[in-house]
C-alpha cells in the first residue's frame, strides 16, 4: 500500500494525516507540529472507525455537532473493502 497523505493548518498547529502499511499491517498516523514541537499518534487501521465515532461523539458533548452516525455510513463505504480484507466486522454496538 502506497502512502496517503493529507496536510493541515488549524490555528498555529500543522497536521500531517498518512495511511500506510508496514508488516505489523495497516495504520493512520496522526503528526501534529507547533513551534515548541511535534506529537504523532498511531493507529491501527481497524481501529479508526471506533476512533472516530469517539471523537464525534465528544464533540458533541461539547456542543458540536455529533455526526457519528454520517461517519459510520461514510467508513462503512471508504473502508468495506478493507476490512472485510482483515476480517475487521462493523458491531451492532457502534452502528446504534
Amino acid at each position: 500500500m502506497k502512502s496517503i497523505e493529507s496536510e493541515f493548518t488549524i490555528d498555529r498547529k500543522k497536521f500531517l494525516l498518512s495511511m500506510g502499511e508496514n508488516k505489523a499491517g495497516k495504520y493512520l498516523k496522526i503528526r501534529e507540529t507547533t513551534s515548541r514541537g511535534s506529537n504523532l499518534v498511531v493507529l491501527p487501521l481497524e481501529g479508526l472507525e471506533t476512533f472516530m465515532l469517539e471523537l464525534s461523539r465528544l464533540a458533541g458533548m461539547h456542543g458540536c455537532e455529533d455526526r457519528s452516525a454520517q461517519i459510520l455510513e461514510s467508513a462503512m463505504q471508504a473502508y468495506g473493502d478493507t476490512r472485510k480484507s482483515i476480517g475487521d466486522e462493523v458491531s451492532t454496538e457502534a452502528r446504534q
